[in-house]
């Protein structure tokens, strides 16, 4: 044996038997230097097993100690056993009691499930592929120990860093290329077509569920406002913004916070209307209210929820656009809910109008100090009065569900005049039932004129089209399941036998008039 080696195992003996937790620590760390980074070919593949057995010591002193041994394998020896190893180690460390071993677990999560991912992808299919499916069923263990670990750990720092590692992850999991990782991939490379144990629907579904804890979070915001929340309200509006297809997920969550707020309450208990009392603690944040019911949230955590839902509104993907009303509404009681509105100004600027106007963002100085800017505001439309309340004056062009449909019916022939039938597909999707039905009565009562013809039976539909209807009969699509509404029209005899077009595509078929009927034909 080198004495390399004996060093390291005396190491290892002073770690697990030390006489007490500084001096089990100092050794751990001096063993992480002399494995990691003097001798990493000779030592780690004996050594590393022994080492991450550590976090069974009852010291959490040693154990925080442990994620920088992680972080070092990944640098030197990024094999997919030492990955498993390491995998394993770290999924039981965010479960520690200690939140300080769960916040440095969760700072190295992330480095660790993006390695694994790219390990096992860039595998040959043909080299350990039980090997290659055990790292992988380690890795997909990595974003529920952070969901868990957002939801249970015992200090505002872990949770936060556990809900970041999340967010990484759903991110990660649902992008359309891998990663570059120093040691494995010096450049983004895509995913192969055929792999024994990846396949892009399983990574999907695992983005999906990542995406889906963090809306938990969100909607938990107002019971426990502080840091915790102001993290989750800024990832989710960060998340569905690059990531459009999640908003169905994401969205939901945000305006659920936004709709049960109430009126910011005083420093004092207040007496609500309804016989509810609210309160605040001694720091002046405001508690939950003995009916049960939620109270407007503190400053910060309501201009992280003001920023987050005028970040979805300022997505220029069609996804965002189907959510537009629903958020402008949304930003319009932000911004007039009462009491201190930072941010408000912003819901102003982003709920101005759905055409995207907006008028000048307000003053946030306080009152009895000057503004900074002497000039006297430009005049504005203001947005946070409640229509009910507005004074007499010029009747104001009142939007009807027709110019909802109307709106949609634009942007479906901005997709089908590009061909893109993914976004045609995912806006489809995202529709709910009075959206759905707002744009069939348009396609059938167009303003201009009458409807586009359909294009004679048996004629070959694009290549884009066929794509479109491909991906809108796969499986998990929601827009496959529902069925098409039952009406008068639809009950009486058809007069061909071939199916409709969706109102999707009905713009983009070929405008050949259906050739009429011969005479003496009944109708």
């Amino acid at each position: 044996m080198s004495h390399a080696y004996n060093q390291a195992v005396q190491l290892l003996e002073d770690a697990r038997l030390g006489a007490d937790a500084a001096s089990k620590a100092s050794a751990l760390q001096s063993l992480r230097e002399l494995v990691v980074h003097a001798h990493p070919q000779e030592l780690m593949p004996a050594l590393l097993p022994e080492i991450l057995e550590l976090r069974l010591q009852p010291e959490s002193a040693l154990r925080r100690v442990l994620p920088d041994v992680i972080d070092g394998v990944l640098q030197v020896l990024p094999t997919l056993d030492s990955l498993l190893q390491c995998l394993m180690c770290l999924t039981g460390l965010l479960a520690d009691p200690v939140a300080a071993v769960v916040r440095r677990a969760a700072q190295s999560a992330h480095p660790l499930f993006r390695a694994a991912l790219v390990r096992v992808a860039l595998t040959p299919l043909d080299a350990e592929p039980a090997l290659q499916a055990q790292v992988w069923e380690a890795a997909r263990a990595m974003p529920a120990g952070l969901a868990a670990g957002a939801r249970s750990a015992s200090t505002d720092a872990a949770r936060v860093s556990c809900l970041r590692g999340l967010e990484s992850a759903a991110l990660l999991l649902s992008a359309e290329r891998l990663p570059a990782v120093p040691g494995l991939s010096p450049a983004p490379a895509a995913l192969p077509a055929s792999h024994a144990v990846l396949t892009r629907a399983g990574l999907a579904q695992e983005a999906d569920a990542a995406a889906r804890e963090v809306a938990a979070v969100v909607r938990t915001c107002d019971a426990a406002p502080g840091p915790m929340a102001e993290a989750a309200l800024r990832a989710a509006g960060a998340l569905a913004t690059q990531r459009p297809h999640f908003m169905p997920r994401l969205v939901p969550a945000l305006l659920s916070v936004a709709a049960r707020q109430a009126t910011m309450v005083g420093e004092t208990a207040t007496t609500s209307g309804d016989g509810g009392t609210a309160a605040t603690t001694e720091s002046g944040t405001p508690t939950a209210r003995d009916d049960g019911k939620s109270v407007t949230l503190p400053p910060a955590t309501r201009k992280a929820l003001t920023a987050a839902l005028a970040q979805v509104r300022r997505c220029t993907h069609p996804l965002a656009a189907a959510w537009a009303r629903k958020v402008d509404r949304a930003l319009a009681d932000l911004a007039g809910g009462g009491g201190t509105q930072d941010g408000a100004g912003e819901a102003c600027v982003v709920a101005g109008g759905r055409d995207g106007a907006a008028a000048s963002k307000p003053s946030q100085s306080a009152p009895g100090r000057p503004a900074e800017d002497p000039r006297p505001p430009p005049a504005k439309r203001p947005c946070t009065e409640d229509r009910a309340t507005e004074p007499a004056g010029p009747a104001l062009p009142v939007e009807s569900p027709r110019a909802d449909g109307a709106e949609l019916a634009t942007r479906v022939d901005e997709l089908v005049a590009r061909g893109d039938s993914a976004g045609l597909a995912a806006l489809y999707a995202s529709l709910d039932a009075e959206s759905a039905a707002e744009l069939v009565l348009a396609r059938l009562h167009p303003p201009g004129g009458a409807p586009a013809s359909l294009a004679a039976d048996g004629a070959p539909l694009p290549a884009w089209q066929e794509d479109l209807l491909r991906r809108m009969a796969a499986p998990g699509n929601a827009s496959a399941v529902v069925p098409p509404p039952v009406t008068d029209a639809s009950r009486q005899p058809a007069r061909s036998a071939a199916p409709s077009p969706s109102p999707l595509v009905a713009g983009a078929t070929a405008a050949t008039p259906t050739p009429p009927l011969p005479a003496g034909t009944a109708g």
